[in-house]
């Protein structure tokens, strides 16, 4: 993180300074060529830096099974049936029908926040958000809807590299 906000900060900054340079003096071209050289410099240092750390990113296999775990657990320790929707070249949609869970509307509304029933449904929410941290995939998320009977599917929208 702290290599990317210096990345950001540094290719932010360093144009206006350039600018600056050329626009306060004509005969001033060695200063400013040695600005160019250290700005293209860090900015080759720390561009490599973030490719590596972006390479070293892992994807957890535990993640996946432990929000299917504690899927499994909020069904009261039945494995939920689970359908899975391939949305386009980096998401799938998973739904996943709570078959021993009965919500009324409020209920299924405030299943992932912090009026949740179950605080194991803000772990859900919160596996679902790393994924898209972890993947740049920011478009993730996880949601209850409920059948005129009560009947609770669990909407998911998760990187596909997680069901691998």
């Amino acid at each position: 993180d702290n290599c990317l906000s210096t990345l950001k900060h540094e290719t932010m900054y360093y144009p206006s300074r350039i600018r600056q340079l050329v626009d306060g003096s004509d005969d001033n071209l060695a200063a400013i060529a040695e600005v160019v050289d250290y700005y293209h410099a860090l900015y080759a240092i720390l561009s490599q830096q973030a490719m590596r750390q972006i390479g070293a990113i892992r994807i957890d296999s535990d993640m996946t099974s432990y929000l299917f775990e504690l899927l499994r657990k909020l069904n009261k320790n039945e494995k939920p049936p689970v359908r899975v929707t391939p949305r386009d070249a980096r998401y799938v949609d998973v739904v996943v029908e709570m078959t021993q869970l009965r919500l009324n509307e409020r209920q299924s509304h405030d299943l992932f926040t912090p009026y949740t029933l179950n605080l194991d449904f803000l772990l859900c929410r919160q596996i679902t958000r790393e994924m898209g941290e972890a993947t740049n995939l920011r478009a993730c998320g996880i949601q209850a809807d409920r059948d005129a009977q009560g009947h609770v599917f669990v909407k998911i929208l998760i990187p596909k590299i997680y069901l691998r």
